[in-house]
């Protein structure tokens, strides 16, 4: 991964301009958010301060607006420059050069143990293994405006990486029986999800996600008449309150006490408080659901009417989302950037070869039939949740389109692991025992793999004239792959090790 995204560019030299008189001047970033951040940096490392919560006269210029955009990223390249120039003994300045270009691409190849981690809890390893294969191989990862691409020096790859792990931490929450180790993986997900706040500053978007989920739960155990689930809801106190505490103090240094984080706990109180109420007191559920859901619009209808007088902050643009219609990009300004407006279907193919999303979405298909029959699992639905979520912000916006990369990744995973599996390919590999044996291959083996990598892998990345070549490559990388996953499963170490 790292490879497909840093080599061409790194070797080319094109990021570089080494007759510059300036520090700034001496490297080319790719588009304008890179540019702040890199003044951010800049500014960071002269002074040792970074310019949150004060006036930047270059925003809104010339009249000058507070710098809003949270300090992680920046912090995090800076002090990763201070370290390299500290352990090689290299200028900090050119230090944070390299910083500055390889951060992102790192980021970006970090991608697939979040990846492999995620497969490996909502369905195997080995679905893992092959999610994880696929990011590496997957364009819209490597070269999009929101990828991870070398000198791409924005936070989109360091986000994707945050909210995989804590989409990663949450599912093995889910899953997690034990109530003291659900609450330990709901903390780390909570330093996840407070790391997100500190970085984006649209990463309200994780906080509807996280509500909105809460309240589908709810909605299905009053369903379901269910009211032996507290530990859900406990467990999710526990990951916002987390949340809540590592970002309040930049919400704080920027004047908005009543951030986001604190708005989706106080609403989870509210909606675990109404859970026990209607435990105790009211488990009609044909009642019970209908009063919520319409006591619910008619309040947000009465904040809408007073819209204009509510104080700005998380609650007013709650108010404004779902009274108002509006969405992350609010006025004709905002509009005009291409990232705002929706993504027709050709581009959504291509972002993943012509087959990987259509292939996501028959494997969700699927994922979601063997989820009923095994009784909705929450890990399960809130792993599928994910995938549709991103899906419906992709209509309000393009800049979501990477955020589908895992999912996407996982759902194709799946149908490879469940094409491969149902195949027995194991008979092709009696030689792992090193005994004589002879190879025993069927026709519908090499048809499988062929079909598999002419469908689902090859056209991720072979736009190129000279197929035959490319497929035969990839049917030999398959074979190979398939080889160490059986070598995997013949040596107990690495397989203990893989499933602790």
């Amino acid at each position: 991964m790292l490879f497909f995204n840093s080599y061409f560019n790194h070797s080319s030299g094109v990021a570089l301009n080494e007759g510059a008189d300036r520090w700034e001047e001496s490297f080319y970033l790719a588009g304008p958010d890179p540019y702040y951040n890199m003044r951010l940096a800049q500014i960071m490392g002269e002074t040792g301060k970074y310019m949150g919560g004060q006036v930047d006269p270059l925003l809104n210029y010339p009249i000058g607006r507070v710098s809003e955009r949270p300090p992680l990223f920046v912090t995090t390249t800076v002090a990763s420059a201070h370290g390299l120039s500290f352990i090689t003994g290299t200028d900090f300045w050119d230090a944070l050069r390299m910083c500055m270009l390889f951060i992102p691409a790192i980021c970006g190849a970090l991608l697939i143990f979040p990846v492999y981690y995620m497969g490996k809890v909502v369905f195997n390893y080995k679905v893992g293994i092959f999610a994880a294969l696929l990011v590496a191989i997957t364009p819209i990862h490597m070269t999009a405006g929101h990828g991870s691409s070398y000198s791409l020096f924005d936070h989109d790859s360091f986000l994707l990486l945050l909210f995989a792990i804590t989409f990663a931490l949450l599912l093995k929450m889910y899953k997690e029986k034990n109530a003291r180790r659900g609450y330990f993986y709901a903390a780390l997900a909570g330093v996840a999800y407070g790391a997100i706040q500190l970085s984006w500053t649209a990463a309200y978007g994780i906080c509807w996600m996280m509500i909105t989920f809460v309240g589908f739960i709810f909605i299905l155990d009053i369903w379901k008449n269910k009211y032996k689930n507290d530990l859900f809801y406990k467990k999710m106190l526990s990951f916002s309150a987390v949340g809540v505490i590592i970002s309040y103090p930049w919400y704080m240094e920027i004047g908005k006490m009543f951030s986001y984080p604190l708005f989706i706990f106080i609403i989870i109180i509210f909606i675990y408080i109404l859970y026990r109420v209607l435990a105790k007191y009211w488990r009609l559920w044909i009642i019970s659901i209908p009063t919520i859901i319409i006591s619910g619009i008619i309040g947000i209808m009465l904040l809408g009417v007073f819209f204009e007088y509510l104080p700005e902050g998380a609650l007013k643009d709650a108010v404004g989302i779902l009274a108002m219609g509006k969405g992350i990009y609010t006025n004709k300004v905002s509009m005009t950037i291409a990232e705002a407006g929706g993504v027709n279907f050709s581009y959504l193919g291509m972002a993943f070869g012509p087959s990987g999303f259509v292939m996501a979405l028959l494997g969700s298909f699927y994922f979601i039939w063997r989820m009923i029959k095994q009784k909705f699992q929450t890990y399960q639905l809130f792993f599928i949740y994910i995938f549709f979520f991103y899906i419906w912000m992709l209509i309000a916006s393009a800049r979501f389109i990477n955020d589908l990369v895992p999912t996407v990744c996982l759902l194709n995973g799946f149908v490879i692991y469940e094409i491969v599996s149902r195949l027995h390919f194991e008979r092709m590999f009696p030689t792992f025992k090193f005994k004589e044996r002879t190879i025993n291959v069927h026709w519908y083996h090499i048809t499988a793999l062929e079909g598999t990598i002419m469908v689902l892998i090859a056209p991720w990345i072979l736009p190129t004239p000279n197929f035959l070549f490319n497929n035969t490559y990839f049917f030999i990388q398959l074979v190979a792959m398939l080889t160490w996953i059986k070598v995997f499963e013949e040596s107990k170490w690495i397989q203990k090790l893989l499933r602790s």
